[in-house]
């Protein structure tokens, strides 16, 4: 299952004196469900440009920001994860650079994302997203706070990751394709068969990362010329925070 590999990257990334950057936290509840954040919270820094849902994350240290201009240091996270967050991102390059500015020399961005190639996703593109919006809404439990952004899928394949990571000056360290077991058709039985069965199919022909449900990365930032000496307290991360409120609990 793509999330026990998230789970098992970020954990091995966990480093006594570092801090790890949780980009699109929102309410942060899958990161806190996967790794029991009670035990690490301090060592987790939450950005979100939506300050609806971050406001709701049990964190310490939250900030409202965008990941394309984030008010940080340089090199001073040992990691940077996300969790479905890329397919939101209109310039991911931006994003990617600016993540690996702050990390240190070394360090992760690990994400886990959904497969833009996959049938899902591709279902997905042809759904206007308020409609997508409105069946999302039902049974929610009122945490839908400005949970559906639009969604471009513009870092979201094998090519494209390694594409920017390349441009972006990090290399590839990893990146794998799952595709589990199909959610989305519980309710219909006879459609539910057969999507176990294109599940299957996926496995066996082992098209994991071409047409697989979730892709799950780390890419390792280059060994610079000049280390990061220097990586401080909890608010020595804290670079200049931009006018306008960037910064809320």
């Amino acid at each position: 299952m793509y999330l026990n590999r998230y789970q098992e990257l970020i954990t091995s990334a966990l480093e006594p004196d570092g801090y790890i950057l949780h980009l699109g936290s929102g309410d942060g509840i899958l990161l806190n469900r996967l790794l029991k954040l009670s035990l690490h919270r301090s060592r987790f820094v939450s950005v979100d440009v939506d300050w609806k849902g971050i406001v709701r994350n049990p964190g310490r240290l939250r900030v409202v920001a965008d990941a394309a201009m984030l008010p940080f240091k340089d090199g001073c996270f040992t990691a940077v994860c996300s969790e479905h967050l890329l397919e939101h991102l209109p310039k991911p390059l931006e994003v990617f650079r600016d993540s690996r500015r702050v990390l240190r020399d070394e360090g992760q961005f690990i994400f886990a994302a959904p497969n833009g190639w996959s049938y899902i996703a591709l279902l997905a593109r042809m759904v206007p997203l308020q409609f997508r919006a409105a069946l999302a809404s039902f049974g929610e439990d009122g945490r839908g706070y400005g949970r559906h952004f639009p969604t471009y899928y513009r870092a979201n394949s094998v090519f494209s990751i390694r594409r920017l990571a390349k441009l972006s000056g990090l290399n590839v360290g990893s990146l794998e394709g799952f595709v589990g077991e199909p959610c989305y058709t519980l309710a219909l039985p006879v459609v539910h068969l057969i999507m176990i069965a294109l599940h299957k199919m996926l496995e066996i022909f082992r098209l994991h990362r071409v047409a697989g449900i979730t892709l799950v990365g780390l890419l390792v930032k280059q060994m610079s010329r000049h280390n990061v000496k220097d990586y401080g307290s909890n608010m020595s991360v804290i670079g200049r925070i931009p006018q306008g409120g960037r910064n809320r609990e």
